[in-house]
């Protein structure tokens, strides 16, 4: 009875041995596991944390680019526009050549024509020729505002020609501006160029921006 007895308690404590080993064999094949997919989750976040930060460097780069270039334009659309509105106002006194208003008329209608856009920035003689076009037409209109004395009495076109005036002065701030970001861009691109063609479009296909830097 005994001998049975001890048997029976033997049997039972080999039995709970053998669960709780299965028990803990069950534990660290969790663990283990758990680890595992640990590991491969960080290791996949830190592959995607540089691609992520590349990324949002090239869009903000490509906005300021983008940001300037509509500031510059858009200066200069300003510009052009009140130096229409002025000498159509000029050609309503009596007092101004009718014959210059003509001819600044006509220069001020091909300006326009003739500017630069971001792909013709490559050209040197394509700036140059919308800069000495945009200072003749300057010249032309001052020289034609102050032909007639007190002219500062007309508000209206006193007005508009320091608007052009101040819309000329920030389409200068304006191009350096736009080169900063410019040469930014185009720095950035060609450090990281490996990463982005890896990341696919739009950031394995950004172009070189020109600039109106002479010397690029």
């Amino acid at each position: 009875m005994q001998t049975r007895m001890l048997r029976t308690i033997t049997d039972t404590k080999l039995h709970t041995m053998n669960v709780r080993i299965l028990i803990v064999m069950c534990l660290s094949g969790l663990l283990a596991f758990s680890c595992k997919k640990a590991d491969r989750s960080t290791t996949s976040t830190a592959n995607e944390e540089p691609s992520n930060a590349l990324q949002v460097q090239a869009d903000n780069l490509r906005d300021s680019v983008e940001v300037h270039w509509v500031r510059l334009i858009e200066s200069d659309d300003r510009k052009l526009d009140n130096v229409e509105r002025v000498l159509r106002e000029m050609s309503s006194y009596p007092y101004y050549d009718r014959g210059r208003i003509a001819e600044l008329r006509d220069l001020q209608g091909r300006m326009r024509q003739i500017r630069y856009d971001r792909q013709t920035l490559a050209s040197d003689e394509r700036i140059d020729r919308y800069d000495a076009a945009s200072d003749s037409l300057m010249y032309g209109l001052m020289q034609l505002y102050r032909s007639v004395d007190q002219a500062d009495k007309y508000s209206s076109i006193e007005a508009l020609i320091n608007d052009i005036k101040s819309a000329d002065d920030s389409t200068i701030i304006y191009r350096v501006h736009y080169d900063k970001y410019a040469k930014e861009l185009n720095e950035f691109t060609s450090t990281h160029n490996s990463s982005l063609q890896q990341m696919g479009s739009p950031y394995a296909n950004i172009p070189r921006q020109h600039t109106f830097q002479l010397s690029e």
